[in-house]
C-alpha cells in the first residue's frame, strides 16, 4: 500500500528554492556640450559597479490553483563621479524586489493577483503608448532586471477567442529605495481578442494628474517569416517643457512648462526572420507631445546662447539648461525610428539597435553580446549617441559600456 504524504511533506513538495547573482559595470562617458556643459547641469555619474543577490521562494498548489512567489534581493551600489563636487559612494539595501499571490482556479476562468513586478505589454521594442504604467525596461545593461512596482490584476477568459484583464498600482514597490519617478496611481482595463494569426486589445483606464488614457495594441502574423505590429495611445505625457521664442530675453527663448494636453501616439512596426535566423524590426514612433522640428531648432539656438552667456549671466543660463534637462518626455521629438537586428549563434545572443530622430537625424547606436554557458551567462554591450549637439537624441550619454555575468543556482 503507498504511503500517503502529509501535509508538511506535500507543502515540501510544492516549494521550489533558486537564486542568482549577477555583477555588472558599467563606464559612463556623459554629453558634456550644450545641454549639459562639464557635466554641471544633469551630473551624470561615470561608473556604477551594481552587485545583486536574489533568492526565489515559490510555491504552487496545482489543485487549488494557488501559487506564491516572494524574491528577496540584497542589492551593493558603487557610484564615481568625474564632475565638480561628485564624490564617490557607496549603497547598500535588501528589499523585497518581487512577489507574487497568483490564485487561478477559485473562480471558473478567472485569475486574480497582487504582485510586485512589471506591467509590461505589447510587442513593440520603442515604448508602448497604451501603457499608463512606468516603463521600467533597461536595454543599456542587458543582464539588469529592474525592481517591480506593486500593482493589482485580474483575467477572465470568456472563451478561446476573448478574454478582459484590468490592472491597478498601488505603490512604487522597491524602487521606493531607489531614484525614482513619484508615484502615479494608475489604472487600466483591457478586451482582447485572440486567434490562430491575429491578436488585438483595447484599454480604457487613467493616471493619476493626467486623467483618461485611452490605447490599443496587435499584430499580425502575415507568414513565418513575418509579423506587423502596432502600439497607440491617447494621452497626456507628463511635465513636459516647451521652448518658446522670446525676443526680449538674452537666450532668445524660455521654457514654458504648461499644462500638458491629450496627443495622440503611435508605433508602427514589423519583423522578418531570414533563413539563417536573424530577426529584422523596424518600428516608427509618432510622439504627439514631442517637439516639432521648430522647437527641436529653437531649443538648440537656446543651448548655444545659454553656453555663451554661462561666464556674464551664469544664473540665468544654468537655471535655462537645467529647464531644458527636466524634460519628462520619453522621447524628445514627435518622429522616431528604430532598427533592430537579433541573431543567436551557438551559444551567444547578439543585438544591434539604432534609435534615432527623424527630424535632426541624431541617435543612439546600442550593440550587445550575450555567452550563456550552463547556469552562467556573461555580456557586453556598447551604448553610442551620435548627431548634433544638444540633438534629440545625443543629450544625456555619449559613450556607454556594459560588462558583467549571472550564475543561477
Amino acid at each position: 500500500m503507498a504511503h500517503k504524504a502529509g501535509p508538511l511533506q506535500m507543502l515540501w513538495d510544492d516549494l521550489r528554492i533558486d537564486g542568482e547573482i549577477s555583477s555588472l559595470y558599467a563606464h559612463s562617458d556623459p554629453v558634456e556640450d550644450l545641454v549639459n556643459p562639464g557635466n554641471l547641469i544633469k551630473e551624470i555619474e561615470t561608473g556604477n559597479w551594481l552587485n545583486v543577490v536574489r533568492i526565489r521562494f515559490s510555491y504552487q498548489n496545482r489543485v487549488e490553483g494557488i501559487s506564491l512567489r516572494l524574491e528577496p534581493w540584497f542589492r551593493f551600489e558603487r557610484h564615481f563621479f568625474d564632475h565638480q563636487g561628485g564624490k564617490p559612494f557607496n549603497q547598500s539595501n535588501t528589499q523585497l524586489g518581487r512577489y507574487q499571490a497568483k490564485f487561478s482556479r477559485l473562480i471558473p476562468s478567472t485569475t486574480i493577483a497582487a504582485q510586485r513586478g512589471i506591467v509590461a505589454w505589447g510587442p513593440a521594442f520603442i515604448g508602448s503608448p497604451s501603457n499608463p504604467f512606468p516603463d521600467s525596461s533597461s536595454t543599456a545593461n542587458p543582464l539588469e532586471e529592474e525592481y517591480g512596482t506593486d500593482f493589482l490584476w485580474a483575467s477572465h477568459a470568456f472563451n478561446d477567442s476573448w478574454s478582459f484583464s484590468a490592472y491597478q498600482n498601488y505603490g512604487n514597490g522597491a524602487a521606493d529605495s531607489m531614484e525614482s519617478d513619484p508615484f502615479k496611481r494608475s489604472f487600466t482595463t483591457a478586451v482582447h481578442h485572440n486567434n490562430f494569426d491575429f491578436s488585438i486589445s483595447f484599454l480604457a483606464g487613467s493616471q493619476n494628474d493626467y486623467g483618461p488614457i485611452y490605447g490599443a495594441y496587435g499584430q499580425w502574423t502575415v507568414n513565418e517569416a513575418t509579423v506587423v505590429y502596432f502600439d497607440g495611445g491617447y494621452r497626456k505625457r507628463g511635465l513636459a517643457r516647451y521652448p518658446e521664442e522670446e525676443s526680449n530675453d538674452l537666450l532668445g527663448g524660455i521654457y514654458n512648462e504648461g499644462q500638458a494636453e491629450r496627443k495622440m501616439e503611435l508605433v508602427v512596426g514589423g519583423s522578418y526572420t531570414t533563413k539563417d535566423d536573424t530577426t529584422l524590426y523596424v518600428e516608427y514612433l509618432y510622439q504627439g507631445s514631442g517637439y516639432d522640428s521648430d522647437e527641436l531648432d529653437l531649443a538648440h539656438d537656446i543651448a548655444v546662447k545659454a553656453n555663451e552667456n554661462i561666464s556674464s549671466s551664469p544664473a540665468l543660463a544654468l537655471g535655462t539648461l537645467g529647464e531644458a534637462a527636466l524634460n519628462e518626455l520619453p522621447y524628445l521629438g514627435r518622429h522616431n525610428m528604430s532598427l533592430i537586428a537579433t541573431k543567436t549563434i551557438g551559444d551567444f545572443d547578439l543585438a544591434l539597435q539604432n534609435q534615432f530622430s527623424l527630424q535632426d537625424f541624431s541617435g543612439r547606436l546600442y550593440g550587445a553580446l550575450l555567452y550563456s554557458v550552463g547556469p552562467a551567462k556573461f555580456s557586453l554591450s556598447l551604448l553610442q549617441s551620435y548627431g548634433q549637439d544638444g540633438g534629440a537624441f545625443n543629450q544625456g550619454v555619449e559613450t556607454q559600456l556594459v560588462t558583467g555575468f549571472l550564475l543561477r543556482f
